[in-house]
């Protein structure tokens, strides 16, 4: 995928991406050279939408790679004590979903 098909998908900005990218946020695309579009994996995508999602409730980037990196290998991450995100919607009282 190119830079501007997952800015758009993450609802980032390209300055986001570049940060996060020089800041050792998010793995960019080994092989670029200047002016060379960036093709993004499959992984790195799904990093990135999770860290804009996360960016946009109000967590700082470092925090939100690092929760990142935990919800993609375990399927969960603590946000604070009793807040979690988490891959399945948890069944509320009453087995009923919002």
């Amino acid at each position: 995928m190119n830079s501007m098909t997952l800015i758009h998908e993450a609802g980032i900005t390209y300055r986001q991406l570049d940060y996060w990218t020089r800041a050792g946020l998010l793995d960019g695309p080994r092989d670029i050279g200047t002016g060379n579009a960036r093709d993004w994996t499959t992984g790195q995508v799904s990093k990135a939408r999770v860290m804009g999602t996360l960016v946009r409730a109000g967590i700082g980037p470092r925090l939100a790679a690092e929760l990142t990196d935990r919800f993609l290998a375990d399927g969960y991450a603590q946000l604070a004590p009793g807040l979690w995100i988490t891959r399945e919607m948890p069944a509320l009282a009453g087995g009923e979903r919002s």
